[in-house]
């Protein structure tokens, strides 16, 4: 996912381009759990 959001421009920085990626997966795998939690009431209360 965080591919696609890539500027062209960080293909002149590999290192930062792999961090960078690495911090997202690690953002968005923190925050799925919380995400379906949250989700899952949402539909309880319906």
């Amino acid at each position: 996912m965080s591919h696609r959001c890539h500027a062209v421009e960080l293909k002149r920085f590999p290192v930062l381009r792999r961090r960078m990626e690495e911090v997202i997966g690690k953002f968005l795998r923190e925050g799925l759990k919380p995400a379906e939690t949250m989700i899952g009431h949402i539909i309880e209360m319906e």
